[in-house]
C-alpha cells in the first residue's frame, strides 16, 4: 500500500514533537516522571495512525493540533514549577468549564453532520470541550485540595467537599454540578467515534 505524502508529514511532526519535549523536559525538569511521555507519544501516535487509516482527510488536522499541543507543552516548561498562579484563580478555571459544558450543551454541533452534539467550532475549525474541562477540573480540584492539607477522611467532606466552606455557597454548587455534567460530557465522544469512524477524526 503505497503511502501519501500527508502520512509521512504526520509522522515527521509527530516524532519532532517528542523529540524536542523529550530534550526539553530533561533539561527543565530532570525529576520528571519517566513514563509519562513515553505513554503519551503511544497513545498519540497510536491515534493518528488510526485517524489516517480510518479518514485520511483529517490526518492533516490532527497533524496540526499535534503541533500546537506540542508548541504548548514547550510554553508551560518555561513557567514556574510551582504553578502558583493556577492555585489562585482556581474558581476562575471551575467557571470557565461550567461555561465550556454550558456553551456545548446549547451551541454543539457535530462536524460529520450527525446528532452527537458534542463539538464547538467556527470556521471549519473544531474542538471538544470535554477534553480542556478534564484539564480545568484537575487544576480546580488539585488546588482545593492543596489549600486543604491535612485532607479529612469523613464521609461528608469526601462526598461533597465544597460544603464544608460556607463562605462559597455559589462555588460549591458549581463545582459538583460540575462533576456531575462531566460523566456526560465525556461519554457521548466514544460512541460517537465507535460508530461512525469518518468522525473518529474529530475526536
Amino acid at each position: 500500500m503505497p503511502y501519501h505524502w500527508s502520512q509521512w508529514l504526520g509522522f515527521a511532526v509527530w516524532l519532532g514533537v517528542i523529540l524536542v519535549a523529550h530534550t526539553q523536559i530533561k533539561r527543565n525538569i530532570p525529576e520528571a516522571d519517566p513514563y509519562l511521555l513515553p505513554v503519551a507519544a503511544l497513545l498519540t501516535g497510536w491515534g493518528i495512525l488510526t485517524i489516517y487509516r480510518l479518514v485520511p482527510s483529517f490526518g492533516i488536522r490532527q497533524t496540526i493540533w499535534l503541533a500546537v499541543c506540542g508548541l504548548v507543552l514547550l510554553l508551560g516548561l518555561r513557567l514556574s514549577p510551582e504553578l502558583r498562579f493556577l492555585r489562585r484563580y482556581k474558581y476562575i478555571w471551575l467557571t470557565i468549564g461550567l461555561l465550556l459544558t454550558a456553551l456545548t450543551l446549547i451551541f454543539g454541533t457535530d462536524p460529520g453532520g450527525g446528532y452527537e452534539h458534542a463539538w464547538l467550532g467556527c470556521c471549519g475549525v473544531y474542538f471538544q470541550p470535554s477534553e480542556p474541562l478534564k484539564l480545568l477540573l484537575i487544576v480546580y480540584l488539585a488546588a482545593y485540595l492543596a489549600d486543604r492539607l491535612p485532607l479529612s477522611l469523613r464521609t461528608l467532606p469526601l462526598l461533597a467537599p465544597q460544603q464544608s466552606s460556607w463562605g462559597s455557597p455559589c462555588y460549591s454548587w458549581q463545582s459538583n454540578a460540575t462533576l456531575v455534567l462531566l460523566p456526560f460530557s465525556s461519554s457521548c465522544m466514544p460512541s460517537s467515534c465507535s460508530s461512525h469512524p469518518e468522525r473518529n477524526a474529530s475526536c
